[in-house]
């Protein structure tokens, strides 16, 4: 079943790239990334999961914050300036979304919700 979004298609392009890149980042090569899309209540909701060390409550937190890195060396596989998800954050407030972090089960589930088509 389609679910359409009505939204600027390079900006939503970049939010995607930004996130399926963080978790091809931060995954291990044994690791593993899901994706589910649901519609629920007029939304369409985006959930991102990949596996990856235990985030505290702060950490979620602050994981939109422009410059936070979880990661505080920066390692020359996973680089980065810690923009991606605060550039991913403002994207998908600027289409009057949502997201947010949680952890459990040894994953990170990013959750991107916006308005349905």
């Amino acid at each position: 079943m389609p679910m359409l979004i009505h939204g600027n298609a390079e900006k939503m392009a970049r939010l995607l790239d930004n996130l399926f890149s963080n978790a091809s980042k931060y995954t291990s090569p044994q690791g593993k990334i899901g994706v589910t899309l649901h519609k629920r209540e007029g939304n369409v909701e985006l959930i991102l999961s990949n596996t990856c060390p235990e985030l505290s409550e702060q950490e979620l937190l602050h994981l939109f914050d422009r410059f936070y890195r979880v990661e505080k060396s920066r390692s020359l596989r996973t680089g980065g300036a810690g923009l991606g998800l605060a550039i991913a954050r403002r994207i998908v407030e600027l289409h009057q979304g949502e997201i947010f972090a949680a952890y459990h089960n040894g994953m990170i589930h990013i959750h991107v919700c916006v308005a349905a088509n």
